[in-house]
């Protein structure tokens, strides 16, 4: 059974508390799915908070993920959602 989110945390410059990213579930390789969490929790660290509710990030042209942000159980949150199907891996 494999994993219906992936939930990382990163602790951003100058910010007093942690943020969470969430990545839903996309069937891609594990590694794969960690690497577009990390990639953005490096983009977060370098650039700071500069993402906001309803943006769209994506390692390539035709890639669109919507970041929702929020909070959850306290901890600001960052929740990736795949817009459309040229979003969808694999």
């Amino acid at each position: 059974m494999s994993p219906s989110r992936f939930i990382a945390y990163v602790a951003l410059p100058g910010a007093l508390r942690w943020r969470k990213i969430e990545h839903p579930a996309t069937g891609e390789a594990p590694v794969a799915v960690y690497e577009r969490a990390m990639n953005l929790a490096l983009y977060l660290m370098r650039a700071g908070p500069l993402i906001r509710d309803g943006d769209t990030v994506g390692t390539t042209p035709t890639q669109r993920i919507a970041v929702a942000r929020g909070e959850q159980g306290g901890v600001p949150t960052y929740r990736l959602e795949f817009v459309g199907n040229a979003a969808w891996p694999g």
